[in-house]
């Protein structure tokens, strides 16, 4: 072994080593925020996802067990500091269901509610700009936007 760096000063092998150090604080900090990107890019995802699965249940007239008399709609409820959506069912007697932990790496900013009319898909108030926040980094952030017929668009 003692061959092989034999034609290296001391100062050179230093500063191979500093230079070695450096490449691999770069990569390791790349594939952290890499990984954070990916996170709240999977969130975002899976909330569209949700978003659309209420959105069918109103579109298609769903009547979940225990709903009487007319279906108006869907309300969700996204809470602000949560990773959690409750949903409704508008009936006379209003159903409730709560998704927990729809987000994995991130957290709604902001309380946002979405209404979806019954068989039209008309969206209440739209559009609707819903944050989210990584857990990781308050200054990656993702929106996703409900608008009119449940048209939706991540920015």
């Amino acid at each position: 072994m003692y061959s092989a760096l034999k034609g290296f000063t001391l100062i050179e092998m230093m500063v191979s080593v500093m230079l070695l150090t450096i490449v691999t604080g770069a990569a390791i900090v790349g594939v952290i925020t890499f990984n954070q990107n990916q996170g709240i890019e999977d969130d975002a995802k899976q909330l569209i996802s949700e978003i659309r699965r209420v959105y069918s249940r109103a579109t298609g007239i769903y009547y979940p067990p225990s709903c009487t008399g007319r279906l108006t709609g869907y309300r969700m409820d996204l809470v602000n500091g949560s990773n959690d959506i409750s949903t409704a069912a508008l009936c006379s007697l209003e159903i409730s269901e709560t998704r927990t932990d729809v987000l994995k790496s991130s957290h709604f900013t902001g309380a946002d509610t979405i209404t979806i009319n019954a068989g039209d898909g008309r969206i209440a108030g739209s559009p609707i700009t819903i944050v989210i926040t990584s857990d990781t980094s308050t200054t990656l952030t993702k929106s996703v936007v409900v608008n009119d017929f449940g048209v939706i668009e991540e920015l």
